[in-house]
């Protein structure tokens, strides 16, 4: 693994500040830059719902990231696919992440159908965007299956659609996968890793790295290490956060066989 692999913080860290309404995202721009990370990712569904006011949040985000020198993802929690056919919101989503100035932009797999149509479309989409759009592999009974988003991920590469993919190792766990066997599978696939740590006692529910059910260190090892490293999960306070942000980076400096 590379000890200059990039690390990125994800604005879930905050849950408990942004659910209070304490917080906002554009105040985590610098917080996120004096943990020491290489980039932030902004999630949609913290931003305002009234649409002047979320683009004028965007706009303020993507200026203070750039001043702090951090790179920017966007997560979006709707659906790439639905009914089989590419989001009509898509371009918004899109448009949205340029105002941003997201490097990338994520959404869920959704519904793709039983067969991948009209991919000429949605790569004209893709080319024209000025963020990489990756799918990320969600919690539901269908589209969270090992081998449904396995033969979607290489019926869009055989297609030619370029898309990325997010390795979520969290969401693997609850649908029923080992991460590990995910990570074996489809980490040749992946161009971001959303990193976490579960813990089934309970109920399945996030925890600091180490305190949970994930062998995060084996998952990581199964994947590129070009690909940059992104913290999503709830951490309570800046020292604790300090600390899971240095653990990653020790377990990245690590040497390993390619």
């Amino acid at each position: 693994m590379s000890g200059s692999r990039r690390v990125f913080v994800n604005t879930m860290v905050y849950k408990e500040a942004l659910d209070a309404s304490t917080t906002v995202q554009a105040d985590l721009v610098a917080e996120v830059r004096e943990l020491g990370a290489d980039g932030i990712e902004i999630r949609r569904e913290y931003l305002s719902p009234e649409p002047a006011a979320r683009n004028e949040e965007l706009r303020s985000i993507a200026g203070l990231a750039t001043e702090a020198g951090l790179d920017v993802y966007y997560s979006v929690p709707e659906s790439l696919f639905v009914n089989g056919e590419t989001s009509s919101f898509l371009p918004g989503y899109l448009e949205e992440a340029a105002m941003l100035g997201a490097l990338s932009v994520k959404l869920n797999i959704g519904d793709p159908g039983d067969e991948l149509t009209d991919t000429g479309t949605l790569s004209e989409i893709l080319r024209a965007a000025s963020a990489r759009v990756t799918i990320e592999n969600d919690q539901t009974a269908r589209n969270g299956r090992l081998d449904v988003v396995s033969a979607l991920l290489r019926d869009l590469r055989a297609q030619d659609v370029p898309i990325g993919y997010t390795f979520d190792v969290g969401n693997w766990l609850w649908a029923g996968v080992d991460p590990v066997s995910a990570a074996r599978e489809l980490g040749r696939h992946a161009t971001v890793f959303h990193l976490k740590d579960i813990d089934r006692l309970g109920g399945l529910h996030s925890v600091l790295l180490d305190e949970g059910d994930v062998d995060w260190r084996s998952v990581l090892g199964e994947i590129g290490t070009h690909v940059p490293v992104v913290l999503e999960y709830p951490i309570p306070d800046r020292a604790t956060a300090a600390s899971e942000l240095a653990k990653v980076r020790r377990v990245l400096a690590e040497p390993t066989i390619d």
